[in-house]
């Protein structure tokens, strides 16, 4: 049988395979990429006792509930935003995560997430778009024209 001979201790060690390394071993990656690991990672539920409850608000275009929680400390260095539908929101997803820009505070990030969109039938509420309209992995006031820190 060929390979029969070969050591089973000779098998290459096992990778981390979180879904937080698994997203920051694309982070080198274009744009299209990173996002099909974003969407990826994204439907692989965390822990969120370790994260601090930031609010709780219903989410029109998916007609969940969502609880946003930051993450104080994210393997990618960033805080990030990270919100858990109660019925699941793009796709079915149950969780959305972003960076939060280092310079902004919880009440910006506040500011974001109620933002009213312009389009009332928009797909996504507005906390997503810098990430799923503009590929971006981090929050950014989108209606002011303003650029992503990444």
């Amino acid at each position: 049988m060929p390979g029969a001979d070969r050591p089973v201790h000779d098998s290459p060690p096992i990778p981390d395979s979180s879904p937080a390394a698994f997203l920051e071993s694309w982070r080198g990656f274009c744009p299209t990429l990173f996002m099909l690991a974003f969407l990826f990672w994204e439907n692989h539920m965390r822990d969120v006792s370790e994260l601090r409850l930031l609010c709780c608000a219903f989410c029109k275009p998916y007609q969940s509930e969502a609880k946003f929680y930051v993450e104080e400390t994210s393997p990618s260095g960033w805080r990030q935003l990270v919100v858990i539908y109660e019925k699941g929101g793009y796709g079915g997803g149950k969780e959305f995560a972003a960076g939060i820009p280092k310079a902004w505070t919880d009440q910006d990030v506040e500011n974001l997430i109620s933002w009213p969109m312009k389009d009332p039938k928009a797909p996504y509420p507005a906390w997503e778009v810098p990430t799923r309209v503009h590929g971006k992995p981090v929050l950014f006031e989108f209606w002011k024209d303003e650029k992503s820190d990444l």
